[in-house]
């Protein structure tokens, strides 16, 4: 089942490839860029949250 879905994957045309990369892409980036509509405040690192900037 997955060699099934490897193989239909490699078999993608480069233009279905590029249109998915750029989609993922363009998402990420806009996940990043949203204004959450929060105050400002300390950016939390993964796992360790803010406790590294409390003083």
């Amino acid at each position: 089942m997955v060699a099934e879905y490897v193989q239909s994957v490699l078999n993608a045309t480069p233009l279905s490839l590029i249109i998915t990369v750029v989609a993922i892409l363009l998402a990420f980036i806009y996940y990043i860029t949203r204004d959450r509509g929060l105050p400002p405040g300390p950016t939390g690192l993964p796992i360790l949250g803010i406790y590294p900037f409390i003083k």
